[in-house]
């Protein structure tokens, strides 16, 4: 990185955010389901590169204390930020640093996980190969790596609003300025354009759309820098193997994998020799834009394709919402299921229909396979145990690889219901009280509203719903909370207090549903 560069990355510092999909155990499910064995999220090594503040890293080394973490980033001023965030809530399990990735050597030791989120794309060419590099010496024998990065076809017709963006603002030093002159452009030109050109006009109006959707922090380091370098993906892969490093797969999968045609999917088999030559042809049909490869080494034999057999060794958690109530689903020939992503799923399978609601009603808990296949047992008496089980794994695993279904090495301990003393972590407690998006006990960031956020603060374990609607009295009598009854504030303390003991009932109930409580060690 140059030292304008550097300059710019400090006055608009890359934001911190929390990635689920680089977490260890999501990782190691996709691992798992290729047949590899590898190390416990529990206890492993974890190395990221490009870690800015620790947003991503200080979550899962508060969730995971009897593992090791090490974050490496160039920005001085983002490891100190995150340094403090250790320091406040106390964690020993972690150490960030700053310095170059070209400086790390076989000195750091071996990782079991290693993530590099944002990074390869964005740096200069011995960067990029440095990171592969890092992948290769520094992953443990059964280790994984993960590397995001843009590809083509997608980047192809952003390359080219970006060369106009880039000529635009070519003389413009500030990096604001640039910023806004950038989007000023874009905006005249999708104002501008004949509309009669309209997959022109169309490519500028999408890609308005989306950058608008942007913070300006992400916007100038993804659209703006200096270097941003997609490969297609074949390119990658071979970057890999000359390393001695082999695809694994993608920790998100791609739903509209799923809703290709019977007729494309034997087209691309009788195209695609091996699954990188099958991946290409996916990114051509798909146009996809963005990666995030998992790697590891090229010794070890993966299972292709995925058994889902495996998928009854895991636990499964819901991310679907379904449609109907269960009484109404009872009558119904089939069913529609919404992802948390817009996603939306049809079955008329009675035990896939039946495995979904018992999920969905189990939220925020994550549910063994055993144990969800007895509960669709109960409700399905006719289910045949062994062919019927089997069916329902691989429902199941077509529904984690269209996202209706999250699958889980070891999910989190935590509370399903909010319990009589309340506990979040230290650091969803210090998040709150900065006013930031609080991560959960799944490794996602949440938005909470202000009076959630200020009960949260109190969850410490300690305090019983009394103390805590005390607690609360005591915001409203120094003014930092107010409460109101039909558009007045509220003042008398009987009012107050019933309020309060509503408000904080369902606030708790709220923090619970966003998987914020863990679970309670006492009475």
């Amino acid at each position: 990185m140059s030292n304008a560069a550097m300059i710019r990355y400090d006055e608009i510092p890359y934001q911190d955010y929390v990635f689920p999909f680089t977490h260890p155990a999501r990782m190691g499910v996709v691992a798992s389901l290729h047949g590899m064995r590898l190390a416990d999220p529990a206890r492993c090594r974890v190395l990221e590169l490009g870690c800015c503040g620790g947003a991503n890293l200080i979550p899962m080394a508060d969730g995971l204390p009897g593992s090791e973490f090490v974050g490496i980033d160039i920005s001085s001023d983002r490891i100190e930020d995150g340094r403090r965030t250790i320091a406040a809530i106390g964690l020993t399990n972690i150490d960030l640093r700053a310095g170059s990735l070209l400086d790390i050597d076989a000195g750091l030791g071996k990782f079991d996980y290693i993530i590099a989120h944002g990074v390869y794309s964005w740096v200069p060419s011995e960067v990029r190969e440095k990171t592969l590099d890092i992948c290769k010496a520094n992953l443990a024998d059964d280790g994984v790596a993960y590397v995001s990065y843009n590809t083509y076809p997608g980047w192809q017709q952003r390359l080219v609003i970006r060369d106009m963006m880039l000529y635009h603002v070519g003389q413009i030093a500030d990096p604001r300025e640039r910023i806004g002159q950038a989007r000023a452009l874009l905006k005249f030109l999708v104002e501008s354009v004949d509309p009669r050109d309209t997959v022109y006009a169309s490519l500028l109006r999408r890609e308005n759309e989306l950058l608008n959707e942007y913070t300006d922090a992400y916007f100038y380091h993804d659209h703006l820098e200096e270097v941003n370098e997609p490969v297609y993906f074949h390119q990658f892969a071979a970057r890999a193997t000359a390393r001695g490093l082999q695809y694994l797969g993608e920790v998100e999968s791609n739903p509209m994998v799923q809703t290709l045609s019977a007729e494309a999917r034997a087209t691309l088999d009788r195209l695609a020799g091996t699954i990188i030559e099958a991946e290409q042809y996916l990114d051509f049909v798909r146009n996809r834009p963005f990666r995030r490869t998992l790697l590891c080494h090229d010794h070890i034999r993966l299972r292709r394709p995925m058994a889902a057999a495996a998928l009854t060794a895991l636990y499964l958690s819901s991310l679907a919402r379904p449609t109907l109530e269960r009484t109404e689903a009872v009558a119904a020939e089939s069913e529609e299921f919404r992802g948390g992503d817009g996603g939306v799923m049809q079955t008329n399978q009675p035990p896939l229909r039946a495995a979904l609601h018992c999920l969905f009603e189990a939220w925020p808990a994550a549910l063994t396979f055993e144990a969800l296949w007895e509960q669709v047992r109960a409700r399905l008496p006719s289910l045949v145990n062994d062919d019927g089980r089997l069916e329902l794994a691989d429902a199941l695993l077509q529904c984690y690889l269209a996202r209706m279904v999250n699958l889980h090495l070891r999910p989190p301990t935590l509370a399903a219901e909010p319990g009589e003393r309340p506990r979040a972590s230290a650091l969803a407690r210090f998040q709150a009280a900065a006013n930031l998006p609080v991560c959960n006990l799944y490794h996602r960031a949440v938005t909470l509203n202000p009076f959630d956020q200020m009960v949260l603060q109190q969850l410490d374990g300690t305090r019983g719903r009394p103390a805590v609607v005390e607690a609360m009295a005591a915001l409203v009598a120094s003014g930092v909370l107010k409460v109101h009854k039909d558009g007045a504030a509220v003042h008398d303390h009987a009012l107050l207090q019933n309020a309060l003991e509503q408000s904080l009932a369902a606030s708790l109930d709220r923090i619970a549903q966003n998987a914020l409580l863990e679970a309670s060690d006492g009475p």
